[in-house]
């Protein structure tokens, strides 16, 4: 299905909350800071633009319901994404739309009070950042309702710093249009419920699509190059790959015998062993050899440097 995020928590009634599952929001986080402010630039660039489109691949997860109107939307994958577009939508979004209230996060207590607080007291605080002598980060930890215990929350971290970067990243003048422009909506994805009766996902590739997203490892990193690289050879094979890589693919190198004999042997020895980041390293290794492959057949050999700054181009080459 075709869908918005004004479409999901307004028309469509959903709340959107981040199962105790997930890892915490990772796109603010200072680790991750070229990837996160890219995928904000590619954001404001598309308000920046007239009539300019962006789709935002597939989001996975399940509704459940709530016992009222609200159907509870659970995403397994797309966390990232729908958390960095809903603090734009919170900072641009024209007018006091309460229904960005209908996004949550259940991985803490203190990450759900923050979202909480951030739409509550969005009108005063969005007076405030446009101050040209505001520091972002400092005005909102000194807020009456904010615990100071809330920054060890690495959610609430991310979230402070995605906004201070998305502040820096807008003209004063220009916030009235750029809000306005996602007031069109032109920022989509495809939302997909597996447990739908048009997927109907088995409740393994449920728990393993879980397991994947308790952290963001550097597989999820490569996933979003190689999305980016697909999207500029063919929107197409962007969409069969964003499909494919968590489900048929992720099968192959699910090992049902070998995972479960590496997780005994892990509790024979008492070491840790996270089934999730062993099935990501697979996944990383096998497409970091066919680049490595490509590579070799293009050059005749392979030098570390020059092959690390094109590996990601590699897999964009047309036979």
């Amino acid at each position: 299905m075709k869908a918005t995020l004004k479409s999901l928590l307004y028309d469509s009634k959903f709340k959107i909350t981040i199962p105790q599952i997930q890892r915490d929001y990772a796109q603010g986080n200072e680790q991750h800071r070229e990837i996160g402010k890219q995928f904000l630039g590619v954001l404001l660039e598309t308000l920046r633009k007239p009539h300019a489109e962006l789709k935002l691949d597939f989001i996975y997860g399940y509704t459940s319901p709530t016992g009222n109107e609200q159907h509870l939307y659970s995403p397994l994958d797309g966390q990232q994404r729908l958390t960095t577009l809903w603090l734009l939508y919170w900072y641009l979004y024209p007018n006091n739309p309460d229904w960005l209230a209908n996004f949550s996060y259940d991985t803490r207590s203190s990450s759900r009070r923050f979202c909480e607080k951030l739409v509550a007291n969005r009108q005063a605080l969005r007076k405030e950042l446009a101050k040209p002598e505001a520091n972002r980060q400092e005005m909102l930890q000194n807020q009456p309702w904010f615990r100071q215990y809330w920054q060890h929350d690495p959610t609430v971290s991310a979230m402070l710093n995605m906004l201070s970067w998305i502040h820096d990243g807008v003209k004063t003048e220009e916030i009235d249009t750029l809000g306005e422009a996602l007031a069109q909506e032109p920022i989509a994805f495809v939302s997909i419920d597996i447990k739908s009766e048009e997927f109907r996902l088995t409740d393994e590739l449920y728990i393993k699509m879980n397991a994947r997203g308790k952290r963001l490892t550097p597989f999820e990193c490569d996933k979003a190059e190689l999305q980016k690289v697909f999207n500029g050879v063919d929107p197409q094979l962007a969409e069969e790959f964003a499909l494919n890589i968590d489900t048929k693919w992720l099968d192959l190198f699910w090992d049902k015998q070998g995972m479960a004999e590496a997780v005994s042997e892990a509790r024979r020895e008492k070491k840790d062993f996270d089934p999730a980041a062993d099935l990501d390293r697979r996944m990383q290794k096998f497409f970091t050899s066919y680049a490595e492959l490509q590579y070799y057949l293009r050059e005749g050999k392979v030098d570390t440097n020059t092959f690390e700054g094109n590996r990601y181009s590699l897999y964009g080459q047309k036979e």
